[in-house]
This record gives C-alpha cells, structure tokens and sequence, in this order.
C-alpha cells in the first residue's frame, strides 16, 4: 500500500479489511473520512494554541504525543490483518533478518541521535546524505544483478521512488518557498 517507502495509504489497508460486496466497507471508509477530517481541523488548533500559551516546544510534544497515540492505535489493530483479503502473510513474514525485530528497534533507537545530530551539523549534512543515497544505489545495483528477471520491475520502482521524492519536494515548498515569495515579492494591499 501506498508507494516505495515514502507514503504509506490506509485507505488501501482500510480496503484490505474488507470484501467487495461488504456492507460495512462504505461506513468503514466514512469512518476514516471523517476521523481524519476531525484531526486535520483540530491538530493544528490544539498544537498551535500549545505552542502560544506554553511555548514552541510544547505544541511539537503535543504534536509528536498525538502521532504516537495514532501508532499506538494502528499497532493495536494490526491483529486484525491477519487474514486479510489479499495481503500474504507468508509471503511477509518469509524474510528472515540477521537479528530479531526488536533488536532492529534498539539499533534504530541508538542510531537515530546519532544522524539527528549529524544532520544538524551544516558541515556533515551533506556527506551524509551523500553517503546514504551511495549505499542505497549499490543496494539496488545488487539486487539488479542477482535477480535480472525483476530488473524491469526494479527500474521501474527507481523511477517511481524519483517522481515520488520529486513531487513531494515541489510539493513541500507551499510552507516555504512560496510564503517567501509572497511575503518578499507580491503586493499583498488591496487598494494602494
């Protein structure tokens, strides 16, 4: 569901829960309408008026408090795609990991500081996101050469994942660049 690894879409694991011909399907995506629409207005309230009357980082808390409770929601209902319509559960538990998933959690937890502060450095940023995209094109180069017939299907995932970074980068200048041109370049006074 969704694309590559940048957007996950619960409409289509909302989807997954249910057959064609179901009646519940209809009230379950109404249901996710209007949670989402409920959110999308009062979040930025809650957080904003947080951020006013206690500071920056408390309406960021509260902002970050509310996503973890969203994935603690989602994690509690996971046992309900267990048998799912279409999703392979074999087929997703069938990759086995050097280490045990939650060893993988601890290493990421460990990490995470460690290139948060890295990124905030001016000087590394640069090198690191260098680095990263080196070792994600050599993944890729590998998986290339040891499976040439997905080579095709692996190409085609390169170029989805570049049109997806690529619009979400345009897509993101809405809060930034485009503010900055309307503040520095556009009469915003109706009648001078």
């Amino acid at each position: 569901c969704g694309y590559g690894l940048f957007k996950s879409n619960i409409s289509c694991l909302l989807g997954e829960l249910y057959d064609e011909n179901d009646h519940r399907r209809d009230g379950g995506f109404s249901l996710l309408y209007a949670a989402g629409n409920i959110g999308s207005i009062a979040a930025p309230i809650a957080c904003g008026l947080a951020a006013q009357w206690y500071g920056w980082h408390v309406g960021f808390a509260l902002a970050g408090g509310g996503m973890f409770i969203g994935l603690l929601i989602f994690l509690s209902g996971h046992r309900h795609f267990q048998s799912t319509r279409s999703m392979d559960k074999k087929a997703l538990t069938s990759v086995k990991f050097a280490l045990p998933v939650w060893s993988w959690l601890v290493v990421m937890l460990c990490l995470a500081p460690v290139f948060f502060t890295l990124l905030l450095e001016n000087d590394w940023s640069g090198y690191l996101l260098a680095i990263v995209c080196l070792i994600a094109a050599q993944i890729i180069a590998r998986m290339m050469i040891k499976f040439p017939e997905h080579r095709r299907a692996l190409w085609q995932i390169v170029l989805l994942m570049f049109v997806g970074t690529l619009f979400w980068v345009l897509a993101q200048q809405g809060g930034s660049t485009i503010s900055l041109f309307i503040d520095r370049f556009v009469n915003r006074q109706a009648f001078n």
